[in-house]
C-alpha cells in the first residue's frame, strides 16, 4: 500500500504563513521551541560543527529546534560536512579514469553523488530548501525615521 501524501507542515512554520491551520493543530507531546541553538552534541564531526553554527540559527529562527531534535539536527549537520568533503575531493579529481575495458567513471564522484542526496534528504526534513521556505513571510524590516537617520549621521560625522 502506497504512503499516504506529503509530510505535515510544522506548526512552527504554519504560524510563520499566517495559516489557520496552525491554531488548529493539536500538538501533543510536543516540547517548546528552544530560544537559542544549544551546544552541539560530542559526537558530531569536527566540519559538522562548523556546519552546526550555521544551520542551527537558521533552524532555531523558525521556531523549529526543541530538544527532542537536536541529534536529528546533529545528524543533518554531519551529512552536510560529509557532502561538502565528498564535493571538495570530487572538485580535484578527474571525472573519469582510464582502464584496460575504456574509461570509468571515478568513485568519489558517486560518493559526492550520494552524498548530495542524503544531504538534500535531511534538509527537506527540516523544510530548508528555497520551495519549503518561499511561503514563509519574513519579519518586517524596522522603519527608520527621519530624525533617526539625522541623528546616526550627525554622530557619525562627529
Amino acid at each position: 500500500m502506497g504512503k499516504r501524501g506529503p509530510k505535515p507542515t510544522p506548526t512552527a512554520i504554519l504560524e510563520r504563513r499566517g495559516s489557520w491551520r496552525a491554531n488548529h493543530r493539536p500538538d501533543v507531546g510536543m516540547q517548546e521551541s528552544l530560544p537559542e541553538l544549544p551546544a552541539c552534541p560530542e559526537w558530531v564531526s569536527f566540519r559538522g560543527r562548523q556546519v552546526w553554527h550555521v544551520i542551527g540559527p537558521i533552524v532555531v529562527h523558525l521556531g523549529l529546534l526543541t530538544k527532542e531534535y537536536v541529534p536529528t539536527l546533529g545528524l543533518t549537520v554531519d551529512a552536510l560536512a560529509v557532502y561538502v568533503e565528498r564535493s571538495e575531493e570530487a572538485a580535484k579529481t578527474p571525472f573519469c579514469y582510464e582502464t584496460e575495458n575504456g574509461p570509468k567513471e571515478h568513485p568519489i564522484h558517486r560518493a559526492a553523488d550520494r552524498a548530495r542526496a542524503e544531504m538534500r534528504k535531511w534538509i527537506a526534513i527540516w523544510g530548508l530548501s528555497p520551495a519549503d521556505v518561499a511561503d514563509i513571510s519574513r519579519p518586517a524590516e524596522k522603519e527608520v525615521s527621519a530624525l533617526d537617520q539625522f541623528m546616526a549621521h550627525s554622530e557619525a560625522v562627529n
